[in-house]
């Protein structure tokens, strides 16, 4: 059996969905979802309307509890409904968000490529390994922030909570600090906290849980960290390098992404041999 249908998260112009329907579109229709939590909600319900229908969703893997590493292989969703039955979903991208795929050098690589061949850019200048350099120095600028907004996810469940702060960014006003040293992550988790129910956890308890990360997952060496391509918020390595981006041909990260799936909806070859992930997910889609 095949997959007859996907939902994804985001809007119907958003990255998954311009990658995914690339990337399947000879395999399944690719439908957007909105939110991860309506995902199941979507599924159901077209599940009881094509009733023969295979119909499942891929979502992002998000800031996971327990970072149990990196993965080549796209990771099995499988949770109980709303009456305690386990099902089967679909599955969840190894990596935080579509967005690290955007970031990827070989996929920045291939990508720019295209772009090239097909003269959409102007991106001869660009220095791959310069760029490369540059994702890991901001992987070292952003380490403690990304332990912060750890500790905010996981604070913010059940109750939504805010798991980022700072200035807005960009056309999309995202949300990213000036200020990355962990007294400035301190503050901006206070801040967040001002207006937040505390019944079920603490600010005190998600300040220990932060040091806690930062130290034991997300500084040198620790297991976020060495997976930070697939750890860390693909968003904020983006805008970690938004001064790199200046002095560029790109200019901005926005352009940057753009340029990016440029290149990977004008390209001819198969992009599913640019990824192991995105190559094992047409696996799964084709023989689920």
């Amino acid at each position: 059996m095949s997959v007859d249908l996907l939902f994804c998260e985001g809007s119907t112009q958003s990255y998954d969905i311009r990658i995914l329907r690339k990337l399947l579109q000879s395999f399944c229709q690719v439908i957007a979802g909105g939110s991860s939590r309506g995902l199941r909600k979507c599924i159901d319900h077209a599940r009881q309307f094509y009733e023969t229908k295979s119909v499942f969703a891929i979502r992002d893997r998000d800031f996971p509890k327990k970072w149990t590493g990196a993965s080549q292989f796209v990771l099995e969703w499988i949770t109980p409904d709303h009456q305690g039955q386990m099902k089967h979903w679909g599955w969840v991208w190894p990596r935080r968000e579509i967005e690290n795929y955007l970031i990827d050098p070989i996929i920045v690589q291939k990508s720019l490529e295209v772009c090239i061949r097909q003269k959409a850019f102007d991106v001869c200048p660009f220095d791959f390994e310069d760029y490369a350099t540059v994702l890991n120095s901001v992987r070292d600028s952003i380490a403690v922030y990304q332990a912060a907004r750890i500790a905010l996810t996981q604070a913010g469940k059940p109750r939504y909570l805010c798991t980022s702060f700072g200035h807005a960014r960009g056309q999309y006003n995202y949300r990213f600090p000036q200020q990355l040293d962990q007294s400035s992550c301190e503050h901006g988790i206070k801040i967040l906290f001002q207006n937040h129910d505390q019944s079920l956890v603490t600010l005190e308890e998600t300040l220990m849980e932060f040091h806690r990360i930062m130290n034991m997952e997300c500084s040198r060496g620790k297991p976020r960290y060495q997976d930070y391509l697939y750890a860390f918020s693909g968003k904020d390595l983006l805008w970690a390098m938004e001064d790199w981006f200046t002095k560029t041909p790109f200019r901005s990260p926005t352009v940057f992404q753009e340029t990016i799936l440029t290149g990977i909806e004008n390209a001819d070859e198969d992009i599913a041999l640019w990824c192991y992930e995105w190559n094992d997910l047409v696996n799964k889609i084709k023989t689920v």
